[in-house]
């Protein structure tokens, strides 16, 4: 169970972006971003991946670019030691990485060509179309959660809150 408490009692928190199933009790939730999880790399990262079949039953491990690590902050959270027990990745332990201090920075270094990042699909929509980032490779993780806006049932929005929360899901 998620509870979303506000700042304070004067000021309570009526609408929230939530990473979730969507169901929380006493919140309306309406999905606004699906997640699946799969690597991505700068394109001549992502070729010497696929050379060196580095998702595959058999990798050439002394080929493959290194996975952008970042640690795990919370336990709905998915990084590639979570992701790759979820997809049976073999030999992980063995892999390269090179330590992020968080997601955006493994983005960051993706695009600049240091590694291999796992990312969110749908929050890269436009480095993937625009060819910035490669997808490698067929596997990937969709867990089950999303986010999800939320709505405190019963609580008015403000003019302005209301008009985000329109915006946002229609």
């Amino acid at each position: 169970m998620i509870s979303i408490p506000g700042p304070d009692n004067l000021n309570p928190l009526h609408l929230a972006v939530v990473y979730c199933n969507g169901n929380i009790p006493g919140w309306d939730c309406v999905k606004i971003l699906d997640v699946e999880m799969f690597p991505v790399a700068a394109p001549d990262i992502a070729r010497q991946a696929e050379q060196s079949k580095v998702f595959s039953r058999q990798p050439q491990l002394e080929d493959s670019p290194p996975l952008l690590e970042f640690d795990n902050l919370a336990p709905d959270w998915i990084n590639w030691q979570t992701w790759s027990k979820k997809v049976e990745l073999t030999d992980f332990e063995k892999r390269s990485k090179v330590h992020c201090n968080s997601y955006v920075q493994s983005v960051g270094k993706a695009l600049n060509g240091a590694g291999i990042a796992l990312v969110n699909g749908s929050m890269l929509e436009e480095e993937l179309s625009s060819g910035a980032l490669v997808r490698i490779g067929e596997p990937s993780l969709r867990p089950g959660s999303a986010y999800y806006l939320c709505k405190k049932q019963g609580g008015g929005l403000s003019l302005n809150a209301l008009a985000l929360f329109q915006f946002l899901t229609t």
